[in-house]
This record gives structure tokens, sequence and C-alpha cells, in this order.
């Protein structure tokens, strides 16, 4: 089992210290991946950055088979160049493309659904996401697809209970097949056999068009989080004849 999403104390939002990470991979007998965020163009300047000779620097002498040392990258339009550039540069095993700011506001803040329905906001999320896969070149899955119902207020705020958002998923989904990419499974939200089943038909309309190959994550910023609900993942995914794979070295692994 591996745990393809991990941040320690190097991302800006996390105080996790690498060897108390490491640590609990060991007793839980799991791999794991550090995944830490690089957010290019983010809102507040010098947020969710980090340099990556002192990462690496300090990180290297931890890397094994067994941990990994990966990079989440912020994908915001306009910056595919700097992204292939920082991924070409550093020995990366492993990159996350991810959504976390759309029209310039981070997705967590209230301010984005400000006025606006389920359908604009969810809208426009998708429709960054689906350009930001064709654009940038250099990415190994796409991060947490349901990351806005993290912080949507709506009643409702399940990625796919609106029919008329399935387009858009649709795109997003064929978009990553065209790219060869594959989809992340974050376990972050997932609580219970319900959470899984509200996430079931977007996997499944994946493996519908095409898809294959899902890595799992868990997202984790603290040590219990890690290797959350890594085995319900498993077995949710071969429900849907899907595969869990993993990488090292920017290449996939079929675990």
């Amino acid at each position: 089992m591996f745990d393809s999403h991990i941040h320690s104390s190097i991302s800006s939002d996390s105080t996790l210290a690498a060897a108390d990470a490491i640590r609990e991979m060991k007793d839980k007998k799991i791999g794991g991946v550090f995944t830490e965020h690089y957010d290019f163009g983010y809102p507040e300047s010098g947020t969710f950055l980090f340099d990556p000779e002192v990462y690496f620097l300090n990180y290297d002498s931890l890397r094994s088979s067994q941990c990994l040392l990966g990079i989440e990258l912020g994908m915001v339009p306009g910056y595919d160049g700097e992204a292939s550039k920082l991924v070409h540069n550093f020995p990366f095993d492993y990159v996350i493309g991810s959504i976390h700011v759309v029209e310039n506001i981070d997705i967590y803040y209230p301010e984005f659904y400000a006025d606006r329905t389920k359908l604009e906001t969810y809208g426009a999320y998708f429709d960054a996401m689906e350009a930001c896969i064709l654009e940038f070149s250099d990415f190994d899955a796409l991060g947490h697809i349901d990351y806005i119902a993290r912080y949507a207020p709506y009643a409702d705020p399940e990625v796919w209970s609106e029919p008329e958002l399935h387009p858009y998923i649709d795109r997003v989904l064929r978009a990553l097949i065209k790219t060869e990419r594959v989809l992340e499974l974050n376990t972050r939200r997932i609580e219970s056999e319900a959470d899984l089943n509200s996430i079931r038909p977007i996997y499944a309309r994946y493996a519908e068009l095409g898809g294959r190959s899902v890595t799992i994550g868990s997202d984790a910023h603290s040590r219990d989080r890690i290797g959350w609900k890594l085995k319900e993942a498993s077995t949710f995914i071969d429900s849907l004849g899907l595969e869990m794979v993993m990488f090292h070295n920017r290449k996939m692994i079929r675990l």
C-alpha cells in the first residue's frame, strides 16, 4: 500500500515533521510520497512556495523505495513554462497537478462563492481544471477532483449531484485520458462508505471513458492522517475495475 499525497512542514499549511511522517509510514507498514505545495500565481505573494534546492538538500537522505519525494503543483493558466522548468530541473519522483485557485481567488475563501450559484462556481472550477490539464505538459496525476466540495457553502457540495455539471466533469476526464495522466482518489474527505459512494459515479465514469489507473493519497498534513482510508480506497478502486498505481522516478508502477 502506498500513500501518494503527504505534506510535511515544507508546505506552507503543514507542521508535520518529515521524520514523524516516516515513522508513521513504518508503523502502518505503508510507503508514501512527500508532495509539497508549489502554487504558481498564488494571490498572496510568497505563499505555498518552497525552495526546491533546500527541499532536496534536506530530504534526499530520507529517500528510499518506501519514502519518495514529489511535488503538488497548484496550476493556474499561463504557468506551464515555469512548471516544466521546475519539474525538469529537480529529480521529483511524482508530480500532482491540482486546482486550488480559480479567477485569482483561492477557493478555500468564501468570497469565491459569494452571490454565485453552485453551477457558476463549480463550472468555473472545472473549466479551469480542463484548461490546465491541456496546458500543463508535465504532471502525472490530477489531484483531488472533488477539492471544491471541501469548502463550498452549498447545502449539497458534492460535485456529481448536479446533472448540469456532468458535461464539465466529462471534459475533465476526457482531457486526462487524452493527455495520458491518471486520476487521484483523495481520501481526505472519506469518513464512511457513504462518502465513497458520493464520488463513485466520477470514478465509474472515468473507467467508462477509458481511464484505467488511479493513485491514492491521504493529503495528510498531520501524522494521524497518513494512510487514511487507504485500504477502503483500494477496495473501492478494485470494485470499479480500475488499478491502483504509484510513481517512482516519474514512472508509473502498478500495485
